[in-house]
C-alpha cells in the first residue's frame, strides 16, 4: 500500500481531514480534525493537487476532506482481485449456497439491500412470487 492509498484510507475514517503540517511543506490526514496529534498518513503537495485534480479529495474550510469518488477509489485499492468495480458500489460479502447436486459451496457477492428482501417476500393474489429468479438476479 503506497502513501496516497494510505491515506485515502485513512481520509475514509468518519471526520478525518487532510491539512498541511504545521511548520512543513507535506500534509497529513488528522483523525476527527484533530492537528495537535501525529497525522495518521502524510502526503506532498503534488500528491495532494493530484488527488483533488481527479476529484477524490475536495476544500473544504482550511483543510480538504474525501468525496465519494476518493471513498470509491480506496475501495477498489482494498478490493480482492476481479472485484474492483464491485466493491464501489456495495459492500461484497461471501456467503454459503447449494447448487444443484446439493453441494454446499462458497460464493461471493452483494448483499441484498432491505429493499430487495422486501421485494422478494412479495407475492400476488395466487400466491407466487412478485419477482422471479431471473428478475431478482439482475
Amino acid at each position: 500500500m503506497n502513501a496516497v492509498e494510505k491515506a485515502l484510507m485513512r481520509l475514509s475514517l468518519p471526520g478525518a481531514v487532510l491539512a498541511r503540517k504545521a511548520g512543513g511543506p507535506h500534509f497529513g490526514v488528522y483523525a476527527a480534525g484533530d492537528r495537535r496529534r501525529r497525522p495518521l498518513a502524510k502526503l506532498s503537495v503534488a500528491e495532494v493537487r493530484t488527488l483533488e485534480t481527479a476529484g477524490a479529495l475536495k476544500a473544504h474550510e482550511d483543510s480538504f476532506v474525501i468525496t465519494d469518488a476518493g471513498r470509491a477509489r480506496a475501495r477498489r485499492e482494498l478490493a480482492a482481485p476481479g472485484e474492483a468495480f464491485l466493491v464501489q458500489h456495495g459492500a461484497v460479502i461471501e456467503r454459503s449456497v447449494i447448487d444443484k447436486h446439493g453441494t454446499l459451496r462458497s460464493a461471493r457477492g452483494f448483499e441484498p439491500s432491505s429493499v430487495l428482501h422486501r421485494l422478494i417476500a412479495l407475492r400476488d393474489a395466487n400466491g407466487a412470487p412478485w419477482l422471479d429468479n431471473g428478475e431478482l438476479a439482475a
